[in-house]
């Protein structure tokens, strides 16, 4: 699975998504923004050290320079080439590993 922009990903509440982490049998990749009101660094440091826990096979990565959407073309002000670029390699990768 893959987190693309993901929001509230690890929080204090019983439907959290991260609580449910254990149950995924697959890879997953978590492609952050380094600046992101909806993902800010001390949640996905929470969600990481979470994810340690879990024996999950997972890759968490920091995209330096970015906000929130940093993908899509089209948010002007946001898109970031290069990390887009790289980002979609990253996905692409792991589907082909894994689908």
């Amino acid at each position: 699975s893959a987190s693309f922009h993901g929001v509230r990903l690890c929080v204090d509440t019983d439907d959290s998504p991260h609580l449910d982490a254990d149950k995924i049998q697959g890879e997953m990749y978590f492609g952050m923004a380094e600046t992101d009101d909806w993902a800010p660094p001390e949640m996905v440091e929470a969600l990481d050290k979470h994810m340690q826990t879990t024996g999950a096979n997972y890759r968490i990565e920091w995209y330096p320079g970015t906000h929130h959407g940093f993908v899509f073309p089209l948010r002007e002000g946001k898109y970031h080439k290069a990390s887009a670029e790289r980002h979609y390699e990253r996905l692409f990768a792991m589907f082909e590993r894994n689908l």
